[in-house]
């Protein structure tokens, strides 16, 4: 339990931290937050699959 809580709110702050830069870079906030947080799905399987 306590994992998904982890990973679910590692999402959340790295979907408000993709929001944040994309409105200080002049960048659509909604596009950069899914783009922060598609990376960060991204890296998660892979450190999965690599057995972390």
């Amino acid at each position: 339990m306590a994992l998904v809580v982890s990973r679910v709110l590692t999402l959340i702050m790295l979907f408000g931290g993709g929001m944040a830069l994309g409105h200080y870079a002049g960048f659509s906030p909604w596009l950069a937050g899914l783009g922060m947080t598609a990376l960060g799905v991204a890296v998660t399987m892979a450190v999965i699959a690599l057995g972390g």
